[in-house]
């Protein structure tokens, strides 16, 4: 087979001429209003080959995109490997690159049979059966541009998709001309790109849809810039750090593109502006979503009593020894167990002794298997044991008390930790009983909208407690304790019997309180709180005990629900709410239909 690498107008003239000689022997065509049956020379065929390709049909591909005249080239100008058909219409080039998984876009040669397919380099099949001829080249990765023969042929770029075949600018509408614009007329903050010639519209959509709070995008094509949209509070990087933007790979650093403006929640529209194109998220976050995340928490005490997200409160008995689901979404599974103690009185004898929090990765696919990012366990360590010292130095609830992440680390030492690859974080400490939290004072708040409330990891370990100080048991003996503290830094080296812990991941926010009691009533018990979720995390579908309170339940009359589990809950029977074990998700309310019983 001969192989040859294109390279100038006159070399792929001059195929063509060899093509045309193929087809005449092959097919016998004989239409003297045909290109290949008049009698020319070799300029003369020249000629008319440049002079048709000026009127050569320009197509509207599904999964291709013209990108200019001329031969398709990488991002350093480099030819591909290729290879040649003669096809009948740009339409079936194109489907005929489709059926090659490394092709990544191909050139029709204008009033001529030629179809280039190109490949990276080294990617081409072995044997590609059907070609005339195949050619070598060193171009790699996605097409990015042509040799401008703008003549000759025409380039398509084969668009870019997901793994699993989805466009990504199937993800937001076109709502016209101009910069995108909230419902009071405000433009957003921004995160601009320049995306390099020949990139388009699905490319910008692609490089925001790697934002999941992205508002939507501004495209400009003439300068190949894409503007991800956010909200101000949720912008990627810090604008009055400079160097936070230059942290993220790609971004523009160009003064006066990725900049902080004041629109916020859903796109409204766009402002007309000629040379850009508005694109409105279809999945973003509305304003109604961010105010119910900012008015919702929830939590467990150890009786276990259960305060529900809508200010709901009604007791689980459960059963000791077994492990409940408390929230399941596809990003969260919250479980406990629950352990019983004698030595109270009945009917309150019952307590939380364990939690556990599976963090799950994102899903690329609705019914893809889910991948866990982290789990974390509290556990009491002995139920039968009080107070039973440390090994040696300091110890949490004083050596009562542990906390496993992913398994493999197990912590009985307070401390500031981190979940590594994810910006989560766990802050443990002993505590002075007065700064414990108070149960019975529920207040259904959470500061998602404040930014520096935002990230465990920009707080110092006494700001948790300085912002619990109005839940304290006595906030003024607290206060004077956490000074001292401040001043002698020795938060993590207080000893004591009970413990609190800050749990912070990108979606959910815990904090826990451990107690123990071995004088009235022997037990051992967790309290557990949502003390911050993303309006993300909670657009998904909530079940589980706790997660059942996500949305309100009304009687008959109208009146809202707030004490009898029989309405506040899908499941009568307890153990339709028990999982298999720590770390399980599969319960039978999960999959109850909302008020089946």
């Amino acid at each position: 087979m001969r192989r040859f690498r294109p390279s100038s107008t006159i070399l792929h003239a001059f195929l063509a001429l060899c093509v045309l000689e193929l087809i005449i022997d092959d097919w016998n065509i004989n239409n003297e209003n045909d290109i290949i049956d008049r009698d020319l020379t070799a300029e003369e065929e020249l000629a008319d080959v440049l002079q048709l390709s000026k009127d050569r049909r320009l197509v509207e591909l599904a999964n291709f995109e013209l990108m200019a005249g001329g031969y398709c080239t990488d991002s350093e100008g480099r030819t591909y490997d290729n290879a040649l058909f003669l096809m009948s219409s740009v339409d079936d080039c194109a489907n005929h690159c489709e059926t090659f998984d490394e092709c990544v876009g191909f050139d029709s040669v204008s009033n001529t049979l030629m179809c280039y397919i190109y490949f990276s380099d080294g990617d081409r099949p072995a044997t590609v059966p059907g070609s005339v001829l195949v050619g070598e080249g060193t171009g790699e990765g996605d097409i990015v541009g042509t040799d401008g023969n703008n003549n000759i042929a025409s380039c398509f770029f084969r668009r870019r998709t997901a793994d699993d075949g989805t466009v990504h600018l199937d993800n937001y509408d076109n709502l016209g001309d101009g910069y995108c614009l909230d419902s009071s007329a405000s433009k957003y903050s921004k995160l601009a790109y320049h995306l390099g010639s020949a990139a388009n519209t699905e490319d910008c959509a692609e490089k925001c849809d790697g934002f999941p709070l992205n508002q939507g995008f501004v495209w400009q094509p003439t300068d190949w810039l894409c503007m991800c949209q956010f909200n101000p509070d949720d912008l990627p990087y810090d604008v009055s750090d400079p160097d936070s933007l230059g942290a993220i790979p790609g971004a523009s650093t160009v003064v006066g593109l990725s900049t902080q403006q004041e629109g916020e929640c859903e796109v409204d529209s766009a402002d007309g502006t000629k040379g850009y194109e508005c694109y409105a998220n279809k999945n973003a976050l509305t304003c109604d979503a961010v105010e119910t995340a900012a008015a919702l928490a929830g939590g467990v005490s150890g009786d276990p009593l259960f305060m529900g997200l809508h200010g709901q409160a009604f007791k689980f008995d459960g059963r000791s020894g077994a492990w409940y689901a408390n929230v399941a979404t596809s990003k969260l599974q919250w479980n406990l167990r629950f352990g019983e103690f004698e030595t109270c009185p009945e009917d309150e004898n019952m307590f939380v002794t364990a939690t556990t929090m599976t963090l799950f990765k994102t899903r690329s696919l609705p019914f893809q298997e889910p991948q866990i990012a982290h789990t974390i366990k509290i556990e009491v360590i002995d139920e039968d044991k009080f107070f039973p010292g440390c090994e040696s130095g300091v110890c949490l609830g004083e050596g009562s008390l542990m906390i496993t992440i992913d398994g493999k680390t197990n912590i009985t030492a307070p401390g500031d930790y981190e979940l590594e690859d994810s910006g989560g974080r766990i802050v443990a400490h002993n505590t002075f009983a007065p700064c414990s939290r108070k149960w019975y004072d529920f207040v259904p708040h959470l500061s998602v909208g404040e930014d520096e409330d935002r990230r465990l990891d920009k707080k110092m370990p006494l700001d948790y407690m300085n912002d619990d100080r109005g839940q304290m048991l006595d906030p003024r003996k607290c206060t004077n304790w956490m000074r001292l503290r401040a001043r002698d830094g020795d938060l993590f080296a207080q000893e004591g019997g009970w413990s609190t812990i800050h749990i912070d991941t990108p979606n959910i926010g815990f904090h826990v309180e451990y107690r123990q009691d071995k004088i009235n009533c022997r037990s051992h018990t967790l309290d557990s709180w949502i003390s911050e979720v993303t309006p993300v995390l909670l657009q998904e579908d909530w079940k589980g005990i706790l997660g059942e309170t996500r949305m309100p339940s009304f009687y008959p009359n109208g009146e809202q629900v707030t004490s009898e589990r029989e309405y506040l809950l899908s499941r009568k029977d307890d153990k339709d709410y028990e999982v298999d074990g720590a770390f399980g998700v599969n319960f039978p309310a999960r999959y109850s239909a909302p008020g089946a019983q």
